[in-house]
C-alpha cells in the first residue's frame, strides 16, 4: 500500500472530523495512529477493508499482548471511521466486540467498587464508575456533560458527531446515586460548568482523568494496567 496515496488524505479526514466533534488534541493522535497502524496490517486499500479484517487485527494484538485500553481505542477509532465518516453501517458490529473484549478484561463489580470508595470526592468516584460502566475511552468520558445523562430513564446517551445517531448507555442504581449526589454538590457549589468532569470552565484533560483511575487502583491494591 502506497502510504502517500491512500493515508494522507485519510489522516487529514479523520483530523478535520475529529477536530470538528471536539476531541482533544491528544485523542486525534491516538485515533489517526490506531487507523494507520489498522491499514499497514490490512495491507489493502483502506475502503476495501472489512469486519474481517478487524476481527483479525484485534486477534492479533491480542497476541502481543496489547492492553485492553489499547484494544478499545484501535476499535474505537476503526469505528468512527468506518461506521461514523464513511458511513459503513456493518462496522457498527465493532461496538459488539469491544463489549466482548470489556467483559473479558475488565474489574469485577467488587473492584470497582473498591477503586470507588478509597476517592474522597463524588466526582472521581462518578468518573471511575462511568468509565468501567460504559467502555468509552477516556476522551469521550470526559466530555460527557449534564445534558448526556438522563436520570428519569437511567441512561447515558452519546450523540453521534452528524447528530443521526445515538448511543444508549444503561446507569447502574449506583452511578444515578453517585449522579444525584454530585449534581447537588455541584448546585451548593454554584457550578455552572456544562461538563460532568470539569476543570477551570472546561473539562479535565485525559491526563487528569486517568491520573485519578490510576491513583484509585493504587490506593485499592488493585493492579490494572490502563495503557
Amino acid at each position: 500500500m502506497q502510504e502517500t496515496r491512500y493515508t494522507a488524505p485519510i489522516e487529514a479526514k479523520l483530523g478535520y472530523e475529529m477536530d470538528h466533534k471536539g476531541f482533544s488534541r491528544r485523542a486525534q493522535e491516538k485515533y489517526i495512529y490506531h487507523v494507520k497502524k489498522f491499514f499497514e496490517y490490512v495491507q489493502k486499500e483502506p475502503r476495501r477493508a472489512t469486519i474481517t479484517d478487524v476481527r483479525k487485527y484485534v486477534r492479533n494484538l491480542k497476541k502481543e499482548r496489547k492492553s485492553e485500553v489499547c484494544i478499545n481505542e484501535t476499535i474505537s477509532a476503526i469505528t468512527f471511521l468506518y461506521r461514523d465518516i464513511w458511513k459503513r453501517s456493518s462496522f457498527s458490529e465493532l461496538e459488539k466486540m469491544k463489549q466482548q473484549s470489556l467483559d473479558e478484561q475488565y474489574l469485577s463489580r467488587e473492584q470497582i467498587k473498591r477503586m470507588s470508595k478509597v476517592m474522597p470526592q463524588t466526582k472521581d468516584k462518578l468518573l471511575i464508575e462511568l468509565f468501567f460502566a460504559s467502555g468509552l475511552p477516556i476522551e469521550e468520558i470526559i466530555t460527557i456533560t449534564t445534558r448526556d445523562i438522563h436520570l428519569d430513564d437511567k441512561l447515558l446517551v452519546i450523540q453521534s458527531q452528524q447528530g443521526s445517531r445515538r448511543r444508549y448507555i444503561m446507569l447502574s442504581d449506583d452511578i444515578i446515586e453517585h449522579y444525584i449526589h454530585y449534581l447537588t454538590e455541584r448546585y451548593y457549589l454554584g457550578v455552572q460548568n456544562v461538563y460532568i468532569f470539569y476543570d477551570e470552565g472546561h473539562h479535565l484533560s485525559e491526563k487528569q482523568a486517568l491520573h485519578i483511575l490510576k491513583k484509585s487502583a493504587a490506593k485499592s491494591g488493585i493492579d490494572f494496567s490502563f495503557f
